[in-house]
């Protein structure tokens, strides 16, 4: 039986969903070190945490927009080039709220809290998307090949 699409996003909460771990560290932390845990436990994403509240994300599109264009001491507080006061979303949010948070907000990360409004991890888009596609494996993974395709311009041209 086949799954319907508003009925799996407007249904499923976030604690069906496999959820980054977190990368958890203070607003102190350097940027080399930072960037080290991420690189360390292959994560997209660290939560920077007050007293076990959220004051800050830093994510992929931090390290391009304000590391790699900008001449930064890696050695700086990671709060210098942090993104200040990330929207959160509880763990019992639908998968419909989370894509309107990513569509409205252009977000590819979000942290995900617990009751107690602590930070229990971190939901990325690809893991959303890979989520949503265990519903309709049959259509998502049983397409048949387009043998009319045409690729007019070579990949990343």
């Amino acid at each position: 039986m086949a799954a319907d699409l508003n009925e799996v996003l407007n249904q499923v909460n976030l604690f069906q969903v496999d959820l980054d771990p977190i990368v958890e560290i203070s607003p102190s932390t350097s940027i080399s070190k930072t960037l080290e845990l991420l690189k360390k436990r292959q994560n997209t994403a660290a939560v920077i945490t007050e007293n076990g509240k959220a004051v800050g994300i830093f994510t992929f599109r931090d390290i391009l927009m304000r590391i790699a264009l900008a001449e930064i001491d890696a050695e700086a507080a990671i709060e210098t080039v942090m993104t200040p006061s990330p929207i959160t979303l509880p763990i019992q949010a639908t998968l419909k709220e989370v894509i309107d948070l990513f569509t409205t907000k252009h977000y590819r990360t979000v942290p995900i809290t617990n009751k107690e409004k602590q930070i229990t991890g971190v939901l990325t888009a690809r893991a959303l998307i890979y989520h949503i596609a265990s519903y309709f494996p049959e259509q998502i993974y049983n397409l048949p090949p387009n043998y009319r395709q045409v690729v007019e311009a070579q990949e990343g041209a």
